[in-house]
């Protein structure tokens, strides 16, 4: 599926403007690529409540908001429970809402989280150690 885009005009700062450029050239993107992948971070957040983003080694990843926790991993933890939000919450000791919430976007970009549960999956004992020996 090719996803259509449209230009939106966007007015900052000086200040800004030169920490998007510096940001922007310190991750060999150009400016609009940014700001467009911020602009689509916000719309998601707008969209699906208890969700945040944040850098990681592997890029910008969905978080649930307030907790050191990726939607991936939630996503899975669901899975592995049979679809109980309720037993993850329980696990999390967290309302069901950020749970659900969680699974609700998991559900909605697919194609963003599963490659990151399967990652996951696929982790070694090995792998680990060769971290932890790091």
């Amino acid at each position: 599926m090719i996803n259509k885009t449209k230009t939106l005009g966007v007015r900052l700062s000086a200040e800004t403007s030169t920490a998007i450029k510096q940001i922007s050239a310190s991750q060999g993107r150009t400016p609009s690529d940014l700001l467009g992948q911020y602009a689509e971070e916000i719309a998601r957040q707008y969209k699906f409540c208890h969700i945040e983003f944040r850098d990681t080694p592997l890029g910008r990843m969905a978080y649930v908001e307030g907790t050191r926790t990726a939607v991936w991993l939630i996503a899975d933890l669901v899975h592995q429970h049979q679809g109980s939000v309720k037993k993850v919450a329980a696990l999390h000791g967290w309302a069901e809402t950020k749970v659900r919430a969680a699974v609700n976007y998991a559900s909605a970009f697919r194609e963003e989280i599963e490659p990151l549960i399967q990652r996951a999956a696929a982790v070694t004992f090995e792998d680990l150690q060769r971290l932890n020996a790091a």
